[in-house]
């Protein structure tokens, strides 16, 4: 089985309790996390840049042996790939 992601930021969502965003009448979201989608909408709505400078030192705190300028180029690739960037 596929490990899901949020399909804003990538982060692996692991507990459905936890880590899965809502929808406007509070189900939770299948494909967007807690940080990025409440109550149906994102809660940033900045471009697809913004989003990885905001995704840079989450990545970083969970990994000591990459490089900065590592996790940034990491996230350029994998981002336009998920459904909220895939088409812009």
């Amino acid at each position: 089985m596929d490990k899901k992601v949020c399909q804003s930021c990538g982060m692996p969502m692991d507990d459905a309790d936890v880590m899965f965003g809502t929808e406007q009448d509070g189900c939770k979201s299948s494909d967007y996390c807690e940080f990025c989608y409440q109550n149906g909408a994102f809660t940033m709505n900045g471009d697809i840049d913004e989003m990885v400078e905001t995704c840079v030192p989450f990545v970083m705190q969970g990994s000591l042996d990459v490089s900065e300028a590592d996790v940034r180029a990491m996230l350029k690739e994998i981002l336009p790939d998920l459904k909220r960037w895939k088409n812009r």
